[in-house]
């Protein structure tokens, strides 16, 4: 395969150059270091990405080989097939890739990601820790068509870590799976039912469709609220409406009568939908369609209100979402869920630690196993856990994922993080400012692999080849 660099290199390239070679043509071998080759074109390409320069100098051809020679070397000591950097460099790969995908599909991400829905879900949701056995006893009775979502809170109250919550699911969700499960719950036909279990980073979801709520934006106001303390209330809120008629200024007017004075000093109050949006305040905020509009008195939620529309606007907010989705498209966990609904995964964490070799997931219809668990934890150096169920499936998504992208792309940034594990960035440029030691470290390299080296124009004159 082409050997490909990135980054790191211009690191040392900045340090200086030497006398100009001119490159004859942009496809001849600078090098070959057993059976990998790499050209003056993609030094051209690689150190300065552009199309105008035809020159290296000598030392950027050192630099460059002894970039090269440094991965050679790592990797015919074996240093990369220990289980340690094995999975450092599983890690690495996950970010490297994650961060591909969300460059190249930045904007339909976006879109993804800033699309306000009409309505957002109310839902009860069960949170469960990763136990199999509990899974099990779950999806058992999920069997039974007249299952009800409170019986298998009861079901799951027995097991340590269980939570449950109703909660209002927005398009500004962080978790992504809940979100994407929302989604596809709101476009189905059938919102029956409890959906589940639903993948979190600390275990999983059970969940069930409460009510849809209207999302009708963000209003801001100016609110006086006293509370109807045995009926005292509704002649002093006719007190202060007689006072606003009057021309007087509201927020004096919520400073004197409001109990407590709501929120700050300002009297704004922000409404946006929530699980206890009282349907009382909602329907007299419809009635304000103009801003400047003011409430008539009116009983809700225990107490006295009158509200004045300031403004109403979008919700969430446009800037807010962009900022959600730069946030939320670069985290893994993102990256993860995408390749998910890609690869139509199935998973059957219920089937985890069942003493069979029972399926685990399913990735764009090929099934893997508990055996195929063992053998990549016995690779990698992992326990049996639970955790490493998680990482046997971002394993197979990963891989997966690297067949459908442009390989060069991502060797060159691996081609990266092989040579920051012999030199980190610090010792990078120590090394570059000391320039006798880096050829007489390079010089060891080139006697030890013997690059060929076929344009003698990059030998001649060459401090590292001099006897």
């Amino acid at each position: 395969m082409e050997m490909r660099c990135h980054w790191c290199f211009l690191v040392i390239l900045i340090l200086g150059c030497g006398s100009l070679l001119t490159a004859q043509q942009e496809n001849d071998i600078l090098f070959q270091i057993g059976n990998d080759t790499v050209t003056e074109k993609d030094a051209l390409d690689i150190m300065f990405a552009k199309k105008d320069k035809k020159t290296i100098t000598v030392d950027e051809f050192n630099k460059m080989l002894n970039f090269y020679l440094t991965i050679y070397d790592f990797k015919a000591r074996g240093a990369d097939t220990t289980k340690a950097f094995k999975r450092k460099l599983e890690m690495q790969t996950l970010n490297i890739l994650g961060s591909i995908y969300s460059t190249e599909n930045y904007k339909q991400l976006m879109d993804k990601c800033t699309m306000s829905r009409n309505t957002f879900a109310i839902v009860k949701d069960l949170f469960v820790p990763f136990d199999p056995i509990l899974l099990r006893q779950i999806e058992e009775l999920k069997k039974n068509e007249n299952v009800t979502f409170e019986q298998v809170v009861n079901k799951a109250r027995a097991y340590e870590g269980t939570s449950m919550s109703t909660r209002i699911i927005s398009p500004t969700e962080t978790r992504w799976a809940l979100n994407n499960a929302i989604c596809n719950l709101l476009e189905s036909d059938n919102r029956t039912g409890i959906i589940g279990p639903i993948k979190d980073s600390k275990g999983y979801h059970y969940i069930e469709l409460i009510r849809e709520q209207e999302n009708f934006g963000r209003y801001k106001t100016l609110m006086i609220y006293i509370p109807d303390m045995e009926g005292s209330g509704e002649p002093k809120i006719r007190e202060a409406f007689a006072k606003l008629k009057s021309g007087k200024s509201f927020k004096l007017v919520a400073k004197e009568y409001s109990q407590p004075y709501r929120i700050d000093e300002t009297a704004v109050k922000y409404f946006v939908p929530s699980i206890n949006s009282n349907e009382i305040i909602l329907k007299e905020l419809e009635k304000l369609t103009i801003d400047g509009a003011m409430s008539k008195p009116f009983f809700a939620s225990g107490g006295w209100y009158i509200i004045k529309r300031l403004s109403k606007e979008a919700y969430p907010l446009e800037k807010n979402l962009k900022e959600h989705a730069r946030y939320i498209t670069r985290k893994p966990s993102f990256f993860i869920e995408e390749l998910k609904q890609r690869y139509q995964v199935q998973e059957y964490p219920y089937n985890f630690m069942s003493g069979r070799d029972d399926i685990l997931f399913l990735v764009s219809n090929e099934p893997f196993y508990t055996k195929d668990l063992r053998q990549y934890a016995s690779e990698y150096g992992y326990n049996f856990t639970t955790d490493t169920y998680d990482k046997y499936l971002h394993h197979l998504l990963v891989e997966r994922y690297k067949k459908d992208i442009d390989t060069n792309r991502y060797q060159r940034l691996i081609d990266d993080f092989y040579f920051m594990q012999v030199f980190n960035p610090m010792e990078m440029i120590g090394r570059g400012q000391n320039k006798e030691k880096f050829i007489e470290d390079l010089r060891k390299l080139v006697n030890k692999y013997n690059p060929v080296i076929p344009k003698k124009k990059y030998v001649e004159d060459n401090p590292v080849f001099e006897n």
